[in-house]
């Protein structure tokens, strides 16, 4: 059984279709890369499954499914509840997503205080113990830095360490290290793949890079124009 259905979705910006019935899946714990240009709608896409879409752009039909529940038809307090356990976003530069104005261990406990039941103590154990795990030393002084202080490669994976904390059964990357110079890349790229395999993470990865789809994916679906072509 799919872990993530997308079934005939079309995804409208003014009247004009930007995703056009677009149908893909992912098994569980299953690596399926989203592949195509810049403009081909992988990211309404992977905005889609989030129920995150931008204003100006709307789900004209279709229906996403998550373990067989319907996405597009859950509730926005429902939606909140499965950002994070159920699925988890790593997005292409993580000073969108991050506020500048928190420390990193702030931000990252948010998750935890949403979905977990853990008491203060752990959940900065949980977040040392996390930020260590993807490779950042003397975790438990930089838990309390500000995004700033990290470079590009340390942000990106910070994001990571705060979406795996939760441990979600399926990871949507939108090409998560495309501001990365090619050494990063391949470091961040490779311990988000180690840590998906580690927890039963299911990734679905966007990218235009088919390298990247031959090194950390089993399978691909390509974009054109919005529609599936291979």
């Amino acid at each position: 059984m799919s872990l993530l259905s997308v079934e005939g979705l079309v995804v409208e910006a003014g009247g004009r279709r930007v995703v056009d019935g677009v149908t893909l899946s992912v098994a569980e714990g299953e690596a399926v890369a989203l592949v195509g240009e810049s403009g081909s709608g992988k990211s309404a896409i992977a905005r889609a499954v989030l129920g995150l879409l931008p204003p100006g752009l709307r789900r004209a039909s279709g229906r996403v499914l998550l373990a067989g529940e319907d996405l597009a038809a859950a509730s926005p307090r429902r939606l909140r509840a499965l950002r994070g356990p159920g699925v988890g976003m790593v997005f292409q530069e993580p000073m969108t997503s991050l506020n500048p104005a928190m420390t990193v261990g702030a931000q990252m406990e948010e998750g935890l205080l949403l979905h977990t039941r853990l008491a203060p103590g752990e959940r900065g154990e949980a977040c040392r113990a996390m930020l260590e795990r993807v490779g950042i030393g003397d975790a438990g002084r930089r838990l309390g830095q500000y995004p700033h202080e990290f470079s590009g490669g340390m942000r990106q994976r910070i994001m990571l360490a705060s979406v795996m904390l939760l441990r979600p059964r399926l990871l949507v990357a939108d090409e998560p290290t495309t501001a990365l110079d090619t050494l990063t890349q391949a470091e961040v790229l490779r311990l988000m793949r180690d840590l998906a395999e580690e927890r039963g993470t299911a990734l679905l990865l966007i990218t235009h890079d088919l390298g990247l789809v031959a090194r950390h994916a089993r399978r691909a679906v390509v974009l054109e124009r919005g529609r599936v072509v291979e």
